[in-house]
């Protein structure tokens, strides 16, 4: 099963915007900056953390059209907040629908569990001991200046970071910043 994991940056942010939110999302976030995604073979178990079947796709928003091939060839693909930002950015630049097989959004499947909105950062310390390497705050500075090895090793690494806690949850659970564990099965319990 081809599995990939993938994360976005935008060229704005939605505090740039006298609307917020909708504004920013109606304008595509102002542009993609970065899109990385990692396609994966499952399961690898055996061969963690060395994954010698994975491929790295960088993208932006001039390969967009290269980046939904990708997601949609995909049998399953994995994100942080995917539903809410990064699939509705893809969509505005496609100009239709982005058509995926299988979405775990990782962020709403914990919430439906714990009922609160939880970030990639502390959800990665608490259960791998690592969290993101930059602020994303900081991406869309990093565009305009031109900094993109340094934008796309960021996104990589939240990619990876993403890739790392989905096979936790399949290797056992979780771990919550206050200590809980949340296991696989409560997490897929009523996964759509």
């Amino acid at each position: 099963m081809k599995t990939t994991f993938f994360d976005l940056e935008t060229r704005a942010l939605a505090a740039d915007y006298d609307n917020g939110w909708p504004e920013f999302i109606h304008d595509g976030g102002g542009g993609i900056s970065a899109l990385i995604a990692i396609e994966s073979e499952e399961p690898y178990k055996d061969s963690f953390p060395f994954r010698p079947d994975e491929r790295v796709g960088i993208f932006d928003d001039h390969s967009i059209l290269g980046a939904a091939e990708s997601l949609e060839h995909s049998d399953r693909v994995v994100s942080w907040n995917g539903r809410r930002f990064d699939v509705p950015i893809i969509q505005k630049h496609l100009k239709r629908d982005l058509e995926l097989k299988e979405h775990c959004d990782l962020m709403q499947m914990l919430r439906k569990v714990t009922g609160k909105n939880w970030k990639l950062n502390d959800i990665g310390e608490a259960t791998l001991g690592r969290g993101k390497t930059e602020d994303a705050l900081m991406a869309p500075e990093m565009a305009r200046r031109g900094h993109y090895g340094k934008l796309f090793s960021y996104c990589l690494s939240d990619v990876e970071l993403l890739r790392d806690i989905y096979y936790a949850i399949l290797n056992g659970c979780v771990v919550l910043p206050d200590g809980r564990e949340i296991t696989k099965e409560e997490i897929f319990s009523d996964y759509d």
